[in-house]
């Protein structure tokens, strides 16, 4: 597993909050709206907000499980082929 560089994420343009997320969510593997916000330290209301921007820029994958949603972060290697394009 590649090790990420703050140089590689500070490449992606995230704020701070966006990057905390993504990190959590890499690290959790799956994780509702409430154990990324747990994890990350941010405000659930606030995440919210940014959430549907990292996943169109493909970062956060939602999938469904039974009634909820569940988040998920693309692999750092993947993360890196996205940066070369």
């Amino acid at each position: 597993m590649i090790k990420l560089s703050k140089n590689l994420i500070k490449s992606l343009n995230l704020t701070p909050m966006q990057a905390d997320v993504y990190l959590a969510a890499l690290e959790l593997g799956q994780a509702s709206m409430l154990d990324l916000s747990r994890k990350s330290g941010g405000k659930r209301t606030t995440i919210y907000k940014f959430i549907d921007e990292l996943k169109v820029r493909g970062l956060i994958i939602e999938t469904k499980r039974k009634t909820r949603s569940v988040y998920s972060a693309i692999s750092p290697e993947q993360l890196i082929e996205f940066e070369k394009n």
